[in-house]
């Protein structure tokens, strides 16, 4: 039995939802605030449709605010 490793949690903290509305292929991506020293990953993402695209970041951006919100109680 092979034993799974836990996901790499990302920091959304240190993140920014953005939204390619010019992409016929519903877009978005997460990439790193500026000013937010050593992240300069960006994850590319793509939804099959301009709902599920709306549903992605509606939730990726409550998702950033949260933890935003959450500095300092760490």
């Amino acid at each position: 039995m092979s034993r799974r490793t836990a996901p790499e949690r990302i920091d959304l903290r240190l993140y920014v939802v953005r939204v390619d509305v010019y992409d016929d292929n519903w877009g978005f991506s997460l990439s790193a605030s500026p000013g937010a020293e050593g992240r300069t990953r960006t994850w590319n993402l793509r939804a099959s449709s301009e709902a599920l695209r709306r549903e992605w970041v509606d939730a990726l951006v409550d998702a950033t605010r949260w933890a935003q919100s959450q500095e300092g109680d760490e």
